[in-house]
């Protein structure tokens, strides 16, 4: 779950044209994970944000850029909290649908 969603300009430089790409690159900021096993929450992840982007082409990549993050572990001696680095994960997007993303809600302005 995210609070809020922001968007953020990104400019890439066309390889064959003088003039650059510019497009919004959505953020998912603030975001909440909670994970649960046999019915029980077994960690709670607060990452702070989100950027999403597509590498393009016909793969169907997504490029997901996570920033600072802190994780509640659940270990078999209590919750431990521990730091997250930030770090980035390339996903299709069949494997997100497959698990619930909902795209269209980072893409407001569509119709």
């Amino acid at each position: 779950m995210a609070r809020s969603l922001r968007f953020e300009f990104a400019v890439r430089k066309l390889p064959d044209s003088r003039l650059p790409r510019v497009y919004l690159l959505p953020i998912l900021w603030r975001c909440l994970f909670v994970s649960s096993y046999e019915d029980s929450i077994s960690e709670i992840t607060k990452v702070s944000s989100i950027r999403v982007a597509t590498r393009g082409g016909a793969s169907g990549d997504v490029i997901l850029k996570m920033g600072r993050s802190h994780k509640l572990d659940r270990t078999p001696d209590g919750w431990v909290l521990k730091s997250l680095k930030r770090r980035e994960a390339t996903l299709t997007e069949s494997f997100l649908a497959n698990r619930g993303w909902k795209f269209d809600a980072i893409v407001p302005f569509s119709s």
